[in-house]
């Protein structure tokens, strides 16, 4: 069996058991948990926020809590896993659909993580970065060729790689490739931290 694009190895049962239940909501419902996991990877972790639109959530919607934190802590990794791999959005599409996740919300899912996917990189750079020395950063700029999807060639990109340095001296490069609208979205984040550090006379 090929391997899916987020994991070398198959996925625990547990897994694609959960990415299944999560067809048994209705659309609206499912936009909905989609927005408290996106909202969580794409910006400041919160958890008692999270716990109460969790709760809010399960309420208005005659849902246990139990099991819908479950599709939430499910989603999470999942989707986390399919940033730090830098999946394309028919990457994640064709692995949606292995999971056993429906082709309805499988287009929710991709549509969500096409608009977030810049911001969950950023917020994972910062993330791996911590306690860590940013030592070195390139970038390289590209013209998609060819691809499975016509529309798509002809596309610009941006090959990114930001090299940090722990503690421990080692260094480690972290490679994301985004199109121009991410990349611009980075650099303007970039800018607002230098300009708060500048402010903090660091």
């Amino acid at each position: 069996m090929d391997s899916f694009n987020f994991s070398k190895a198959q996925p625990p049962d547990e897994v694609i058991s959960v990415m299944q239940k999560t067809n048994k909501l209705n659309t609206e419902q499912y936009q909905n948990l989609l927005d408290i996991v996106f909202s969580l990877l794409s910006n400041a972790p919160n958890a008692n926020e999270m716990e109460s639109k969790l709760q809010e959530f399960a309420s208005s919607n005659g849902i246990k809590v139990a099991p819908l934190k479950q599709m939430a802590k499910i989603l999470i990794v999942v989707t986390n896993a399919m940033v730090q791999k830098n999946l394309s959005v028919l990457q994640v599409e064709s692995d949606l659909q292995r999971l056993g996740v429906s082709e309805e919300n499988a287009k929710t899912f991709c549509a969500a993580y096409k608009a977030s996917i810049s911001k969950m990189h950023t917020k994972l750079l910062v993330s791996s970065a911590k306690g860590r020395k940013l030592v070195g950063f390139d970038w390289k700029f590209g013209v998609t060729a060819s691809s499975s999807e016509l529309r798509k060639v002809g596309r610009c990109f941006i090959q990114a790689k930001f090299c940090v340095e722990g503690a421990d001296r080692k260094r480690q490069d972290c490679v994301v490739e985004m199109t121009l609208p991410q990349f611009y979205d980075l650099m303007h984040d970039v800018e607002k931290a230098k300009i708060s550090l500048e402010s903090l006379g660091q």
